[in-house]
């Protein structure tokens, strides 16, 4: 789990670990009376944009946006 301001991250080797951290985190964040938007949560995906980063299954890339930009 990677957390930035209020952005949290979690990932997993597989689809049945990630399953589980992502309720342990959940839980954890609950058990402190945080919340967040349900709205602008993403879950399970494979391909995410962190920081002008796309981070993935291959690993680590550039977002082909902010690359075309500089």
């Amino acid at each position: 789990m990677v957390v930035y301001l209020d952005d949290i991250l979690i990932y997993s080797n597989n689809l049945e670990n990630h399953k589980n951290h992502v309720r342990k985190v959940l839980r954890c964040l609950q058990a402190h009376k945080l919340y967040m938007s349900f709205f602008k949560c993403l879950f399970h995906k494979k391909n995410i944009e962190f920081l002008g980063f796309i981070l993935g299954p291959k690993g680590l890339s550039m977002d082909k946006q902010k690359v075309e930009t500089i």
